[in-house]
Protein backbone atom coordinates (compact mmCIF):
# COMPACT_ATOMS: atom_id res chain seq x y z
CA UNK A 1 0.00 0.00 0.00
CA UNK A 2 1.22 3.49 -0.76
CA UNK A 3 2.33 5.85 1.97
CA UNK A 4 -0.37 8.17 3.18
CA UNK A 5 -0.34 11.51 1.41
CA UNK A 6 -1.02 14.36 3.86
CA UNK A 7 -3.71 16.01 1.72
CA UNK A 8 -5.76 16.56 4.87
CA UNK A 9 -3.14 19.08 6.02
CA UNK A 10 -4.49 21.51 3.43
CA UNK A 11 -8.16 21.34 4.38
CA UNK A 12 -8.29 25.06 5.24
CA UNK A 13 -7.29 26.00 1.68
CA UNK A 14 -9.72 26.43 -1.23
CA UNK A 15 -10.17 23.21 -3.29
CA UNK A 16 -7.98 24.40 -6.17
CA UNK A 17 -5.06 25.18 -3.83
CA UNK A 18 -5.64 22.01 -1.82
CA UNK A 19 -5.31 19.89 -4.95
CA UNK A 20 -2.29 21.84 -6.19
CA UNK A 21 -0.44 21.45 -2.88
CA UNK A 22 -1.28 17.75 -2.67
CA UNK A 23 0.01 17.20 -6.22
CA UNK A 24 3.16 19.18 -5.44
CA UNK A 25 3.76 16.99 -2.38
CA UNK A 26 3.32 13.80 -4.41
CA UNK A 27 5.65 14.95 -7.20
CA UNK A 28 8.29 16.03 -4.68
CA UNK A 29 8.21 12.84 -2.59
CA UNK A 30 7.10 9.92 -4.78
CA UNK A 31 9.96 7.68 -5.89
CA UNK A 32 10.38 6.41 -9.44
CA UNK A 33 10.85 2.65 -9.57
CA UNK A 34 12.41 1.13 -12.70
CA UNK A 35 13.26 -2.56 -12.60
CA UNK A 36 16.16 -4.03 -14.64
CA UNK A 37 15.24 -4.59 -18.30
CA UNK A 38 11.80 -3.11 -17.68
CA UNK A 39 10.21 -1.73 -20.85
CA UNK A 40 7.06 -0.19 -19.38
CA UNK A 41 8.16 1.62 -16.25
CA UNK A 42 6.40 3.01 -13.22
CA UNK A 43 4.32 1.71 -10.32
CA UNK A 44 0.97 2.71 -8.92
CA UNK A 45 2.31 2.32 -5.38
CA UNK A 46 5.57 2.48 -3.43
CA UNK A 47 6.45 -1.18 -4.04
CA UNK A 48 5.83 -3.84 -6.72
CA UNK A 49 2.49 -5.64 -6.38
CA UNK A 50 1.29 -3.08 -3.86
CA UNK A 51 -2.04 -1.27 -3.96
CA UNK A 52 -2.80 2.44 -3.60
CA UNK A 53 -5.53 3.74 -1.34
CA UNK A 54 -8.08 6.31 -2.40
CA UNK A 55 -9.58 7.49 0.91
CA UNK A 56 -10.97 10.62 -0.74
CA UNK A 57 -13.68 8.44 -2.34
CA UNK A 58 -14.64 6.02 0.43
CA UNK A 59 -12.93 5.32 3.74
CA UNK A 60 -15.21 3.44 6.14
CA UNK A 61 -14.72 0.11 4.39
CA UNK A 62 -11.00 0.31 5.25
CA UNK A 63 -11.74 0.32 8.96
CA UNK A 64 -14.36 -2.41 8.59
CA UNK A 65 -12.44 -4.78 6.32
CA UNK A 66 -8.71 -4.16 6.76
CA UNK A 67 -8.25 -7.22 8.97
CA UNK A 68 -9.93 -9.39 6.32
CA UNK A 69 -7.61 -8.30 3.48
CA UNK A 70 -5.12 -11.17 4.06
CA UNK A 71 -7.90 -13.79 4.40
CA UNK A 72 -10.42 -12.99 1.67
CA UNK A 73 -10.75 -15.17 -1.42
CA UNK A 74 -9.88 -12.53 -4.04
CA UNK A 75 -7.68 -9.42 -4.08
CA UNK A 76 -5.69 -10.64 -1.08
CA UNK A 77 -3.35 -8.07 0.49
CA UNK A 78 -0.85 -8.39 3.30
CA UNK A 79 -1.00 -5.32 5.54
CA UNK A 80 1.99 -4.64 7.77
CA UNK A 81 1.35 -3.56 11.37
CA UNK A 82 2.82 -0.12 10.60
CA UNK A 83 0.56 0.45 7.59
CA UNK A 84 -2.47 -0.89 9.46
CA UNK A 85 -1.84 1.53 12.33
CA UNK A 86 -1.41 4.45 9.93
CA UNK A 87 -4.66 3.63 8.13
CA UNK A 88 -6.74 3.21 11.28
CA UNK A 89 -5.20 6.01 13.35
CA UNK A 90 -4.42 8.64 10.72
CA UNK A 91 -6.12 8.13 7.36
CA UNK A 92 -9.58 6.92 8.40
CA UNK A 93 -10.18 9.60 11.08
CA UNK A 94 -8.80 12.34 8.81
CA UNK A 95 -11.14 11.50 5.92
CA UNK A 96 -14.26 10.34 7.77
CA UNK A 97 -17.13 12.68 6.91
CA UNK A 98 -15.14 14.40 4.16
CA UNK A 99 -15.11 11.84 1.35
CA UNK A 100 -16.90 12.04 -1.96
CA UNK A 101 -19.17 9.23 -0.78
CA UNK A 102 -20.08 11.24 2.34
CA UNK A 103 -20.99 14.27 0.23
CA UNK A 104 -23.15 12.23 -2.13
CA UNK A 105 -24.93 10.38 0.67
CA UNK A 106 -25.74 13.67 2.42
CA UNK A 107 -27.85 14.89 -0.51
CA UNK A 108 -29.21 11.58 -1.77
CA UNK A 109 -32.83 10.55 -1.17
CA UNK A 110 -33.26 7.84 1.45
CA UNK A 111 -34.28 5.01 -0.90
CA UNK A 112 -31.42 5.63 -3.33
CA UNK A 113 -29.00 5.96 -0.43
CA UNK A 114 -30.13 2.59 0.93
CA UNK A 115 -29.64 0.96 -2.48
CA UNK A 116 -26.21 2.52 -2.83
CA UNK A 117 -25.18 1.37 0.65
CA UNK A 118 -26.33 -2.19 0.01
CA UNK A 119 -24.50 -2.39 -3.33
CA UNK A 120 -21.33 -0.98 -1.78
CA UNK A 121 -21.54 -3.48 1.10
CA UNK A 122 -21.86 -6.36 -1.35
CA UNK A 123 -19.47 -5.36 -4.10
CA UNK A 124 -17.22 -2.62 -2.72
CA UNK A 125 -16.78 0.86 -4.24
CA UNK A 126 -19.13 1.19 -7.21
CA UNK A 127 -17.79 1.82 -10.73
CA UNK A 128 -18.68 5.06 -12.49
CA UNK A 129 -21.53 3.58 -14.62
CA UNK A 130 -23.27 2.24 -11.50
CA UNK A 131 -22.79 5.59 -9.77
CA UNK A 132 -24.47 7.31 -12.72
CA UNK A 133 -27.43 4.93 -12.64
CA UNK A 134 -28.01 5.85 -9.00
CA UNK A 135 -27.74 9.53 -9.86
CA UNK A 136 -30.34 9.06 -12.60
CA UNK A 137 -32.63 7.39 -10.04
CA UNK A 138 -32.07 10.32 -7.70
CA UNK A 139 -32.88 12.71 -10.55
CA UNK A 140 -36.15 10.93 -11.30
CA UNK A 141 -37.16 11.17 -7.64
CA UNK A 142 -36.34 14.88 -7.64
CA UNK A 143 -38.44 15.38 -10.79
CA UNK A 144 -41.43 13.69 -9.17
CA UNK A 145 -41.02 15.83 -6.04
CA UNK A 146 -40.87 18.95 -8.21
CA UNK A 147 -44.05 18.00 -10.07
CA UNK A 148 -42.19 17.57 -13.36
CA UNK A 149 -43.81 15.20 -15.84
CA UNK A 150 -41.07 15.16 -18.45
CA UNK A 151 -37.29 15.34 -18.41
CA UNK A 152 -35.73 14.66 -21.78
CA UNK A 153 -32.60 15.74 -23.60
CA UNK A 154 -32.33 16.24 -27.35
CA UNK A 155 -28.77 17.08 -28.17
CA UNK A 156 -27.92 19.91 -25.80
CA UNK A 157 -31.58 20.94 -25.44
CA UNK A 158 -33.42 20.04 -22.21
CA UNK A 159 -37.18 19.45 -22.32
CA UNK A 160 -38.74 19.92 -18.89
CA UNK A 161 -42.49 20.04 -18.42
CA UNK A 162 -45.01 20.06 -15.60
CA UNK A 163 -48.80 20.33 -15.39
CA UNK A 164 -48.66 23.86 -16.82
CA UNK A 165 -46.53 23.10 -19.86
CA UNK A 166 -42.87 23.36 -20.74
CA UNK A 167 -40.49 24.94 -18.23
CA UNK A 168 -38.47 27.58 -20.03
CA UNK A 169 -35.48 29.72 -19.12
CA UNK A 170 -35.71 33.24 -20.55
CA UNK A 171 -38.38 32.00 -22.98
CA UNK A 172 -36.07 29.25 -24.27
CA UNK A 173 -35.47 25.60 -23.56
CA UNK A 174 -32.51 25.17 -21.19
CA UNK A 175 -29.26 24.06 -22.81
CA UNK A 176 -26.58 21.72 -21.53
CA UNK A 177 -23.02 22.99 -21.55
CA UNK A 178 -21.21 19.99 -20.10
CA UNK A 179 -19.50 17.41 -22.27
CA UNK A 180 -19.16 14.41 -19.97
CA UNK A 181 -22.04 12.34 -18.59
CA UNK A 182 -21.22 13.46 -15.05
CA UNK A 183 -21.25 17.13 -16.04
CA UNK A 184 -24.60 16.74 -17.79
CA UNK A 185 -26.12 14.94 -14.81
CA UNK A 186 -24.93 17.73 -12.52
CA UNK A 187 -26.52 20.34 -14.80
CA UNK A 188 -29.81 18.45 -14.97
CA UNK A 189 -29.91 18.13 -11.18
CA UNK A 190 -29.31 21.88 -10.85
CA UNK A 191 -32.11 22.62 -13.34
CA UNK A 192 -34.58 20.43 -11.46
CA UNK A 193 -33.67 22.08 -8.15
CA UNK A 194 -34.10 25.53 -9.72
CA UNK A 195 -37.56 24.75 -11.10
CA UNK A 196 -38.57 23.07 -7.87
CA UNK A 197 -37.87 26.29 -5.99
CA UNK A 198 -40.15 28.32 -8.25
CA UNK A 199 -43.81 28.99 -7.62
CA UNK A 200 -45.88 27.29 -10.37
CA UNK A 201 -47.51 29.69 -12.80
CA UNK A 202 -51.30 29.44 -13.16
CA UNK A 203 -51.26 28.35 -16.79
CA UNK A 204 -49.14 28.06 -19.94
CA UNK A 205 -45.39 27.81 -20.25
CA UNK A 206 -43.29 29.32 -17.52
CA UNK A 207 -40.35 31.57 -18.21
Amino acid sequence: MRRAMPTYEYQADPPVLRRAKALAHILANMTIAIAPDEIIVGNQASAPRAAPLFPEYLVDFLADEIDDFPRRRADVFEVSPEVRASILQDIVPAWRGKTLNDRVMAIMPEDVAAAREELTDRYGPLPAPAQRLLRVAELRIACAAAGLRQLETRGDKVLLSDAHGYCLTQHRFPRLRGRSADEKLAELSALVRAFRSRVPAPAGSRS
